[in-house]
C-alpha cells in the first residue's frame, strides 16, 4: 500500500508592512467673529444718479472676437497674427493687434460702437453700428482680410477666418483674400 499523501501545509498570513508615521502639524484656529446681530437692519446700498440719458454723440461699447479656423473649419489655428483697424491709407487707426490663443481664439474686444437707442428710434439717419476691418495672418497661409464687420453696443458679434494654406512653391507672393461684409438688414 502506498503512503497517503500529506496534506498541504498552510503558510501563515505575511505580517502588513507598517505606514511610514505622517508627521502631525497642529494649527490654531483664530477665534472665530461674533455672529452678525440678528435685529439689526441691512446696510443700505448707496444710490448713484443715473447718468443722463445718451444722445447719437455718445459712444458705447461693443466687442468683437475673432476666430480661426483651418482644415475646412476642422481643426483650430492658434498663433494666428490679429488686427483690427478703421479708415485706409493715411487715415489707417489700428484699434487692436492680438494673435490668436491655443483654440485659435482672441479674447473678446472691446470697440467704440453708437449707442444702441439710436436703433429704437425710426427717425434716426445715423447707422446703429460701427464697421471695422479684421486681417489675419499666419506663415504658410494665405492672409486674409474681412471689411467692414458690424459692431454693436453691449453685443459680441464674432468674424470666423477658415484658413487657406499657400502651396508649397509659390510663384509670386500671395495676395491676401478679401471678403466684404454686406449691411445688415433689420
Amino acid at each position: 500500500m502506498a503512503p497517503s499523501p500529506e496534506p498541504p501545509q498552510e503558510l501563515p498570513p505575511a505580517p502588513e508592512p507598517a505606514a511610514p508615521e505622517e508627521p502631525v502639524v497642529e494649527f490654531q484656529l483664530p477665534p472665530a467673529a461674533p455672529p452678525p446681530e440678528l435685529d439689526a437692519p441691512p446696510p443700505k446700498p448707496e444710490l448713484v444718479p443715473e447718468p443722463p440719458a445718451p444722445d447719437s454723440t455718445l459712444e458705447d461699447i461693443g466687442w468683437l472676437q475673432v476666430i480661426t479656423r483651418g482644415a475646412g473649419n476642422a481643426m483650430s489655428l492658434p498663433g494666428v497674427s490679429v488686427l483690427v483697424s478703421t479708415g485706409t491709407g493715411a487715415d489707417l487707426q489700428v484699434k487692436y493687434v492680438s494673435v490668436t490663443n491655443s483654440r485659435g481664439e482672441t479674447g473678446k474686444v472691446p470697440l467704440p460702437a453708437p449707442p444702441a437707442s439710436i436703433s429704437l428710434n425710426k427717425d434716426e439717419t445715423q447707422q446703429a453700428y460701427s464697421t471695422y476691418d479684421v486681417s489675419v495672418y499666419l506663415s504658410g497661409y494665405y492672409p486674409q482680410v474681412s471689411k467692414d464687420v458690424p459692431v454693436f453696443a453691449g453685443i459680441t458679434s464674432r468674424q470666423i477666418f477658415s484658413m487657406t494654406p499657400l502651396p508649397a512653391y509659390p510663384d509670386n507672393p500671395p495676395e491676401p483674400t478679401v471678403f466684404q461684409n454686406n449691411e445688415p438688414r433689420f
